[in-house]
């Protein structure tokens, strides 16, 4: 979710509350019974401080107003690197693409937003049912993320869609994966959970305009994908600088 630099603090402290509401839980399952009723009532404290600030944050987010300025449109040109946690070879890559991404930064420079994600097609692979094909396309509406003019870090969330060449009768072939939220692209470092894998990302370098972009995330359906973890790098340099 995209929440803008006055907001954070909201935001760091859900993320604190939720962090307790965790230890808590975890901490239930081991106390006798005659500590379960403490524990259950800081749990039921911490959700109800869970709630008052998600609504806090909610209303700073839709009280924000971007400081005057002129938007910058720019393209990201950028190498494309896409590995899928998958046991088939052909499947997992590592799939590259050279591309060119228009994106936009606010008049304070504090949102960025894609405006086109183009098309990109891996080339032809062997599966257990002949050769196949897929094609990976942006879906629905872009979404806004965050940029911090002072480090160069970034977070931007995509919705994509692969599409796959071969068709099963009776089968979903094709598979979506988010990375909003936790899962959106950032400049920092992600690491996948089904195998021990770390993408590092780096925040813009102005005497380079270079910056790199890595995610993981989950395909929520599909075979053959669905279930399995999708590593993304997008590596490249701003035409303009923000």
């Amino acid at each position: 979710m995209w929440v803008p630099k006055k907001c954070r603090s909201i935001a760091d402290a859900i993320k604190a509350l939720k962090l307790t509401h965790q230890s808590q839980a975890e901490l239930l399952r081991f106390v006798p019974p005659s500590g379960k009723p403490d524990i259950i009532e800081i749990i039921k404290m911490t959700n109800k401080k869970i709630g008052e600030k998600k609504r806090d944050l909610r209303k700073c987010i839709e009280s924000y107003v971007p400081e005057p300025g002129d938007p910058l449109r720019t393209k990201f040109v950028a190498t494309v690197i896409v590995e899928i946690l998958h046991p088939n070879p052909g499947i997992r890559g590592p799939h590259t693409f050279e591309i060119e991404i228009a994106i936009e930064f606010s008049g304070d420079r504090e949102i960025v937003k894609i405006l086109n994600f183009p098309e990109i097609k891996t080339e032809e692979y062997n599966t257990s049912v002949g050769k196949c094909t897929t094609t990976v396309t942006h879906r629905g509406q872009f979404l806004r993320g965050t940029f911090d003019l002072s480090s160069g870090h970034m977070g931007m969330p995509m919705k994509l869609y692969f599409d796959q060449s071969i068709d099963w009768p009776f089968i979903d072939e094709d598979s979506e994966i988010d990375y909003i939220d936790e899962h959106l692209f950032t400049t920092r470092e992600v690491s996948a959970e089904s195998e021990e894998k770390i993408l590092t990302g780096s925040p813009l370098n102005r005497q380079t305009s270079e910056m790199t972009l890595v995610s993981v995330s989950e395909f929520k359906d599909g075979y053959p994908l669905g279930g399995n973890e999708c590593c993304i790098t997008i590596r490249g340099r701003l035409k303009d600088l923000p």
